[in-house]
């Protein structure tokens, strides 16, 4: 099923929203490239659900 602009803009608040508390987790601003791994932009685009795109942003935070 196709993902609606209107779905896409709120999906992207969610991944702001995540990597802001994400960041506050760890007392301060979180780097940006979180923002930039492929499932990102795979589950705005409808193209991977939420839980892979949790667990590839906490494999991305265990890489540190």
């Amino acid at each position: 099923m196709p993902i609606t602009e209107e779905e896409k803009i709120r999906r992207r608040k969610i991944v702001e929203k995540n990597s802001n508390i994400t960041g506050a987790g760890f007392g301060e601003e979180i780097d940006e490239s979180i923002n930039k791994i492929p499932e990102v932009e795979q589950w705005i685009n409808g193209e991977i659900e939420f839980e892979e795109y949790q667990q590839a942003v906490m494999r991305f935070i265990n890489s540190f």
